[in-house]
């Protein structure tokens, strides 16, 4: 009796196109996040590893001043609980 002509519900030509772009710039934008979140976590660390080395090296000289015995032990003592509490 009656034919039903028109939209059939499958996408073809320009319809599809945008699809593929959307979901292209979709994948592009989180791998940019991922990326950004990747990479502070390394800076972070690499930062704390730098600031640690810094820490045992200060350290370090501080017990060979002691030993040399150029300062007291209160100094060191006082000099000791800045740099770990820094």
């Amino acid at each position: 009796m009656y034919r039903y002509i028109g939209y059939t519900g499958s996408m073809t030509g320009i319809g599809m196109f945008f699809v593929v772009v959307a979901a292209v710039l979709l994948i592009v934008i989180l791998s940019v996040i991922l990326y950004k979140l990747l990479a502070n976590k390394s800076i972070k660390h690499e930062k704390q590893e730098v600031l640690k080395k810094e820490e045992d090296t200060a350290i370090d000289l501080l017990r060979q001043e002691y030993a040399k015995g150029t300062i007291n032990e209160e100094e060191y003592v006082k000099r000791k609980t800045f740099l770990s509490n820094n």
